[in-house]
């Protein structure tokens, strides 16, 4: 299924279908040299691999990864990942990507509308909360020590694309979270 979020200059598809992971090359076609995965240390060990190994054939790819919660998506972690940019050669013209749930969407997205003034990224959500919220709509945030999302920007998405399939990984409890939200 495909989707079109009608923004003018900034409109985006999303993308939802299962297993579309396993062809990520179908989907993601940028006029970029090099990507920029963010991702965490919970999704990694699913998805990181299998998207990385199929981007590369086509694009220079480097990757971040990230302690998986909450307290990771705070304003002191952003010049790590900016370092890593910077070693990674990503350049205004390339593209990061959101790997994971709301905290990489939301890390993510920040990062990618702050260095060098924005670079253009991709969202794969693999929560169901990130899937139906905040993957859409283009709010990113990180949280400063006095609370959640202090520091924040407006950046739509380049892509959403939706694997279904990513929320067999998730434990009871976050699919009941994102049905309460849906």
């Amino acid at each position: 299924m495909k989707l079109e979020v009608n923004l003018g200059k900034d409109s985006y598809p999303i993308i939802i279908e299962q297993g579309c992971l396993e062809h990520v090359l179908d989907y993601i076609q940028v006029d970029s040299s090099r990507i920029m995965i963010i991702t965490d240390t919970n999704v990694e060990k699913y998805y990181l691999n299998l998207i990385e190994s199929q981007l590369s054939q086509k694009y220079n790819t480097a990757h971040y990864i990230i302690e998986a919660g909450e307290k990771s998506k705070h304003l002191n972690n952003c010049s790590a990942i900016y370092k890593a940019l910077i070693d990674a050669k990503v350049t205004r013209t390339d593209t990061i990507i959101a790997l994971g749930g709301g905290v990489i969407g939301d890390l993510a997205g920040f990062i990618s509308s702050t260095y060098l003034r924005g670079v253009q990224f991709i969202q794969i959500p693999t929560s169901l909360l990130s899937q139906v919220d905040s993957s859409v709509g283009g709010k990113v945030a990180v949280d400063l020590d006095e609370g959640k999302n202090l520091v924040g920007a407006f950046k739509h998405p380049k892509l959403v694309l939706i694997d279904p399939l990513t929320l067999k990984t998730l434990p009871i409890h976050f699919v009941r979270d994102g049905m309460g939200e849906v």
